[in-house]
């Protein structure tokens, strides 16, 4: 099984991508944190991310001021 992080904050854009990857494949496994702080957690596993895999591709969201 293939995993791929997003780092997403926004709750409906994380929904878009598990549907979108849902439909594409079930050889995927989505993870998602909701920072950049998280997101290097996450890769270093540490914190409550001890335990992450190590994922072959990453997605950000879009980091712009609104």
């Amino acid at each position: 099984m293939k995993e791929v992080l997003l780092v997403e904050d926004n709750p409906a854009d994380v929904y878009l991508m598990q549907k979108a990857f849902a439909e594409c494949s079930t050889d995927i496994r989505l993870w998602f944190v909701p920072n950049g702080q998280d997101a290097l957690d996450f890769l270093r596993k540490e914190g409550p991310y001890v335990h992450a895999p190590s994922p072959a591709l990453i997605l950000l969201g879009d980091f712009r001021e609104k």
